[in-house]
């Protein structure tokens, strides 16, 4: 991204038990020359607690941590071009995205995915722009389960927030689309950091444990045969980065 874009935004990553080598914070000082002098805002996490397939509380983490009202949250494998970031700084004021105008519900807008082989994808569920006070009174992401998304997409719709996909807007304003990395897309040479991603994606020996089938335990909660869990943050978590050295 250009410095006055990446200025504009706070940086925050949720390291949630990743191996030594490609943990966060080596990544980033891996990029210690392409960050000289970026004067980025960058903060790490790290859950200390072992626990299997905790995406939902580290959202949740990444949510109670952050320092601004809006939030964009991403997934590792979306790559998000400097015109789509600045987008994104402006897209509540942008009375043309769907729903903006006639909606007074709270809402979270969600974006189509372009794969390297000119294949637009439907919204990833966890990938999204929200204000912390839409993200809570969501009742924010389900920590019960093993779902990436915490089933965020599901309660939302449940707690009656309202959901906009901006494509169609973004492609009336000539705003670039979400890029989908994948295995046939190379690291741009400024992204340094995909490299770990990349590395990950080669490395098929990694320990990963398959999650449970929860089909007929989520469908109770979306049926209201079962609560919502309000229990967050169920683990210790450490400020990696910065430190008192750095």
């Amino acid at each position: 991204w250009k410095k006055l874009t990446r200025g504009k935004f706070n940086f925050l990553i949720i390291d949630d038990g990743s191996r030594p080598g490609l943990k966060a914070v080596d990544v980033i000082a891996g990029m210690e020359h392409e960050l000289a002098g970026s004067k980025l805002d960058l903060e790490i996490y790290e859950i200390e607690d072992d626990l299997c397939w905790n995406i939902a509380g580290a959202r949740n983490l990444a949510v109670y941590m952050a320092k601004t009202d809006y939030l964009y949250l991403g997934d590792a494998d979306t790559i998000v071009e400097d015109d789509t970031a600045e987008y994104m700084l402006n897209i509540k004021y942008d009375d043309e995205v769907e729903f903006r105008s006639t909606e007074k519900r709270s809402l979270y807008y969600q974006f189509d995915r372009i794969r390297s082989d000119g294949v637009t994808r439907k919204p990833h569920p966890a990938v999204m722009v929200i204000s912390k006070q839409t993200y809570w009174t969501s009742g924010g992401c389900d920590e019960d389960g093993f779902f990436t998304s915490g089933k965020f997409r599901q309660r939302a719709k449940w707690a009656g927030v309202k959901i906009g996909n901006v494509t169609d807007t973004m492609v009336k304003r000539g705003v670039s689309p979400l890029r989908e990395l994948d295995f046939a897309t190379p690291c741009p040479d400024s992204m340094a950091n995909c490299i770990a991603m990349e590395n990950f994606k080669k490395d098929n020996t990694l320990p990963r444990p398959e999650k449970p089938d929860q089909t007929i335990y989520w469908k109770m909660k979306l049926d209201g045969l079962k609560p919502w869990s309000n229990d967050y943050l169920r683990f210790t978590w450490k400020r990696a980065y910065p430190t008192s050295s750095n």
